[in-house]
């Protein structure tokens, strides 16, 4: 029986880009990524995947996502998804659980 069911995020970020740090959950399922994001001023820039689909949803704060040229606030239990092929950004003091499908990949993102 295996016994890895409840994963611990990473103590020190997994990544960081200019106004937000993630945290990375190493699960097993290799389809997606889960991250926890705590923005303290943003993402840092506005970018566009060609795969990627990125599902943020707000557990603490608020802020404001670019999609595509167009402003959508966001705050608590608000979920924000983003298909493919659509740029975006997001400025805000937010604590977010990021899904990406599939993982993140370099390859895949854009920075506009």
């Amino acid at each position: 029986m295996e016994d890895n069911f409840i994963i611990k995020r990473s103590a020190v970020p997994s990544f960081s880009v200019n106004g937000a740090d993630g945290y990375n959950f190493l699960i097993k399922n290799e389809k997606i990524e889960v991250d926890y994001i705590d923005s303290k001023t943003g993402h840092g820039g506005r970018v566009v995947s060609d795969l990627m689909t990125h599902i943020y949803y707000i557990l603490e704060g608020e802020g404001d996502f670019e999609i595509d040229g167009n402003i959508f606030h966001a705050s608590v239990g608000d979920l924000v998804e983003i298909l493919p092929n659509h740029s975006f950004d997001y400025k805000g003091k937010m604590k977010m659980m990021l899904i990406m499908n599939p993982p993140f990949s370099a390859d895949h993102i854009k920075h506009l």
